[in-house]
């Protein structure tokens, strides 16, 4: 709800509801930072929590299937 009172009423066709349903349904939001003093830090998945994540058993897996640069 934070990031929709920025913005005006119904911002490229999206709006949202009181319960911060966002309409249409397929409707994503999220803040990029731009600028000359932004900083940036790499994600590394050994700083998250999650023992169940996809993407970090994807990447697991795609570290160990590389052999000598190349991947199998």
């Amino acid at each position: 709800k934070k990031l929709f009172s920025f913005l005006p009423k119904r911002f490229c066709g999206v709006a949202l509801t009181e319960s911060a349903l966002m309409i249409p349904i397929k409707s994503i939001s999220g803040i990029i930072g731009v600028g000359e003093h932004v900083n940036y830090k790499p994600y590394f998945c050994d700083e998250c929590g999650r023992k169940d994540c996809t993407y970090k058993a994807f990447r697991k897996k795609r570290s160990t299937s590389t052999i000598k640069g190349k991947r199998t």
